[in-house]
């Protein structure tokens, strides 16, 4: 990474899909702005055309004078990954990098049914509580549990207990430990979905990640927000 380079990251003052980016540079021993939106600013932001998608989080990049705004989690830990070669968040083999870009897509998959209904306004749904209820628990009955289960497998397969059978934590472990401790608290509408007797390599792939010395040092500082009922 260049020494000329600065990092802004904005995001609301949640974990969301903002935690694995945190988590990310701090592994990777990047220094950044972790900026909370205060009232009226993400709308401002949106408005002014400066978010590619209207969307957050964003990472604003300042380098040799020239500023680019960086949007959608996924790309922006693969640009982390690329700043920050010798972390080891993207693996060198073109091949296993392929199978950690796989796993952080594979997030957007598993979760997309039940943001389609957690977030329904934003997706043009317009259903009542009732219906949204029967849909979350379809989901989490038979959506969700369905990917943990090929996830196992695959952490089995890997035989590092990390996603991607990588030596050291990837981006796919950033993007998917972002977002599980959420998952476990209810997120999805049923905490139970994320079952550790029933995805062991699941629950000891995000244990092992919170047990690693940068993310035990950011949490001395930070928290994991919630920005939903625990249930």
């Amino acid at each position: 990474m260049s020494s000329d380079m600065k990092l802004k990251l904005y995001y609301f003052d949640i974990a969301g899909k903002a935690e694995a980016i945190r988590l990310a540079l701090k592994y990777a021993d990047i220094d950044f702005e972790d900026y909370k939106f205060k009232d009226g600013e993400f709308a401002e932001m949106k408005a002014s055309g400066k978010l590619q998608f209207g969307q957050c989080p964003a990472l604003e990049v300042t380098n040799h004078g020239k500023t680019t705004i960086l949007t959608q989690s996924g790309a922006i830990l693969r640009f982390i990954a690329r700043i920050a070669p010798n972390s080891g968040l993207m693996p060198r083999c073109p091949v296993q990098a392929c199978q950690v870009d796989a796993l952080v897509d594979q997030e957007a998959d598993a979760f997309q049914s039940a943001r389609c209904i957690i977030y329904r306004s934003r997706f043009g749904i317009d259903i009542d509580e009732a219906t949204a209820q029967k849909c979350k628990d379809k989901i989490n009955d038979e959506v969700i549990p369905v990917h943990f289960a090929k996830l196992e497998k695959i952490i089995e397969l890997g035989g590092t207990e990390w996603m991607a059978g990588t030596d050291k934590p990837s981006i796919a472990d950033f993007q998917w430990a972002g977002i599980l401790p959420a998952v476990r608290q209810g997120w999805t509408g049923r905490g139970s979905v994320f079952d550790s007797e029933k995805y062991p390599k699941l629950a000891n792939m995000l244990k092992k990640f919170e047990e690693l010395p940068a993310v035990v040092e950011w949490y001395k500082n930070n928290e994991y927000k919630l920005w939903f009922q625990p249930c």
